[in-house]
């Protein structure tokens, strides 16, 4: 397999820091990491020693920049796929940025398509259970959220109704998903938000006849453009700008 050097693993890390392949987040709990960390792909790992070591993630975002938290992690990475016992998991790191960073290049086509699905399976899901909320992550904050949603004219037969609450209909949207542990009631989960309190929502009703590629289209389009701008930096949503 192809190797890279130091400088080109560092420009994948500052690319990923951009576009939300790499995440440094203090909620990695389920990935084994109890304190600050960063996120590649499914895997989480410490970085930065000392210096980040006890921080929240407010805490660590006004301490340091992106340029040195690139630096962190690359010489995290360089360190583990130099060493005998983690060199395979460094690589995987840096394999999963190489592959990824190339697909977002190559055009939103392929991730379109797997979200569209993954929407639709959730749709299907939700209808034949008639409760729930199905959560497809997007990175270490933000999710795109399906689930039931109250206080809709029943005699709306665009949408897709639950038969035995027919006020309810499927919703879909970006939502912090670290705001709910339990993310089963959709209403619940938080939309990420401005200091000022003014809440940034982007989500839709599903329709009865979806066009799934354009819903998830239009969903990876308010997603990148949202993080375009901002930063979550809490994990209830609260959004700073880059």
């Amino acid at each position: 397999m192809k190797k890279f050097n130091h400088n080109e693993v560092r420009a994948m890390v500052a690319e990923g820091l951009k576009n939300g392949l790499v995440a440094i987040s203090d909620n990695l709990f389920d990935y084994g990491v109890m304190d600050i960390g960063c996120q590649i792909g499914n895997n989480a790992f410490y970085f930065g020693g000392n210096e980040v070591e006890g921080m929240s993630l407010e805490e660590y975002n006004t301490s340091f920049d992106d340029e040195v938290t690139t630096e962190m992690v690359t010489n995290t990475i360089w360190d583990m796929i130099n060493s005998e016992d983690f060199a395979a998991e460094g690589w995987s790191y840096i394999y999963y940025l190489d592959e990824n960073l190339k697909n977002r290049k190559g055009g939103k086509n392929m991730k379109v398509k797997e979200l569209a699905k993954e929407i639709k399976t959730a749709v299907d899901v939700l209808v034949a259970s008639e409760n729930g909320c199905s959560t497809i992550k997007l990175d270490n904050r933000l999710a795109v959220c399906v689930g039931w949603s109250d206080g809709f004219d029943i005699a709306d037969n665009t949408l897709v109704h639950s038969k035995t609450e027919p006020n309810f209909c499927l919703m879909v949207g970006i939502k912090v998903w670290t705001s709910d542990d339990l993310r089963t009631d959709y209403d619940w989960i938080n939309s990420p938000y401005l200091k000022s309190g003014e809440v940034l929502e982007a989500e839709l009703n599903i329709r009865a006849n979806e066009n799934y590629e354009k819903l998830a289209k239009w969903l990876l389009n308010e997603y990148e453009n949202l993080k375009a701008s901002y930063e979550v930096v809490s994990k209830d949503g609260l959004l700073q700008r880059r």
